[in-house]
């Protein structure tokens, strides 16, 4: 759910999308008064132009659950040619619950280790995330765009076990549509303003069934990232530093093949207020999580 709906230049009033526009005079309804002086609702301060002046255009409206796209009012939970957002439209023709039958979907992961120090169990967690990209040789880039040798390292040793082919492409200095690109890993220094300018992107990018990884250490700002973009939101994250792991949902993804219990080794965190965990500290803090989208 969104705070408002409605398409830019449209409010949401009484379940529905209204678009007003406001004369150039300044007018405001509902006094008699139209803006340029006149009074009453019938005069535009000329003589002899008695012309009804409108304190207020009202345009088309979009009753819940359809939104105004430029095409008109969509439901985007069922309309194949506007499904999950506008303009999106579904090869199958069938649009259920905001996502095209038959496409893929894209994945949300967020890990609570920095990799700085790594067992071969943690690093396969790594591993499984990065597997679930849709090509065969992998293809990651990294934001912000730098050197992430610690990371590199335990996918490196991740894949060799996983017999998954990866490499790196150039990460875009400014959001794009990612093309060629299957995984996105976001490491280092990130800010909620820069979630923002990607959002519209990684979103395109989760529609076409793309993975964006967030990996998070002690002091660490992927969260901030995450929540800018609209990816997940989460409290501060917690030292959780050497302790164990354990798998709370054995069947996703993620944990498969992971040896548990593992200690949380380099800085581990955990993730407060978030649903869909994977791997939890004994005490059952959340630590590794998968949304799908």
């Amino acid at each position: 759910m969104v705070d408002n709906p409605c398409k830019d230049g449209f409010a949401y009033e009484g379940g529905a999308c209204i678009a007003r526009t406001v004369p150039p005079d300044g007018g405001v309804g509902g006094d008699g008064h139209d803006g340029d002086g006149g009074v009453g609702g019938d005069h535009d301060g000329g003589p002899g132009h008695d012309v009804d002046v409108p304190d207020a255009i009202v345009g088309p409206s979009c009753v819940l659950p359809e939104v105004q796209c430029d095409n008109g009012c969509k439901n985007l939970e069922t309309d194949p040619d506007n499904c999950g957002t506008c303009a999106h439209v579904c090869a199958s023709g069938l649009c259920t619950t905001g996502h095209c039958v038959g496409d893929p979907y894209g994945h949300v992961v967020a890990i609570g280790h920095d990799f700085a120090h790594h067992h071969l169990s943690m690093a396969r967690v790594l591993g499984n995330a990065v597997s679930l990209g849709l090509t065969y040789d992998v293809a990651v880039a990294w934001w912000p765009a730098g050197t992430h040798t610690t990371v590199t390292n335990a996918l490196a040793s991740a894949m060799v076990t996983t017999g998954r082919p990866w490499h790196s492409v150039p990460t875009p200095a400014a959001p794009s549509t990612l093309n060629g690109v299957d995984v996105v890993i976001v490491d280092g220094a990130v800010t909620a303003a820069a979630g923002v300018s990607w959002e519209s992107s990684l979103d395109a990018f989760l529609l076409r069934g793309g993975v964006v990884i967030v990996v998070e250490g002690v002091g660490g700002t992927g969260h901030e990232f995450a929540a800018g973009a609209n990816l997940f939101t989460s409290g501060a994250p917690v030292d959780v530093t050497d302790q164990q792991m354990v798998i709370s949902n054995p069947t996703d993804s993620i944990s498969q093949q992971v040896i548990a219990p593992y200690l949380g080794e380099g800085s581990s965190v955990s993730f407060p207020g978030v649903a869909n965990p994977v791997i939890t500290t004994t005490g059952g803090a959340t630590v590794v999580f998968h949304l799908v989208r």
